[in-house]
């Protein structure tokens, strides 16, 4: 949750995983009575840099020296190996992994955390 003070005017406290917010708000007729909250619509605010408006960069779906599982279709059959990735790569990159079976070096697309869809060139 985060609480705009009074440079953003009256004060607002905004929960961004709910998107809900609330504006904290006293009563004239009666001011020592403590200040309560009242939800308001949510609004993204367009200047607000706090934090959690950052991106955070996604961590690689394959990295190199990982066990991955590789596979092929076809109109018939599907082929699926074991092998190591020899580079870093993220999803819809393109990695060679070094296949179990004769250390052929492969080429392949990644195509989630340890899967590799395999483009059938073999590397020289």
């Amino acid at each position: 949750m985060v609480a705009l003070g009074a440079e953003a005017g009256p004060t607002v406290v905004r929960d961004r995983a709910l998107h809900r917010e609330w504006r904290l708000v006293r009563d004239q007729e009666h001011p020592e009575r403590p200040a309560r909250l009242v939800e308001i619509p949510w609004s993204p605010a367009a200047t607000d840099a706090s934090p959690c408006r950052t991106a955070v960069p996604q961590p690689p779906a394959v990295r190199a020296g990982m066990r991955v599982t590789m596979i092929r279709k076809g109109a018939m059959a599907e082929i699926r190996l074991r092998g190591t990735a020899l580079g870093t790569a993220h999803t819809g990159e393109t990695v060679a992994v070094r296949a179990g079976l004769g250390h052929a070096v492969l080429r392949g697309v990644v195509r989630g955390p340890g899967l590799v869809e395999l483009s059938g060139e073999k590397q020289p």
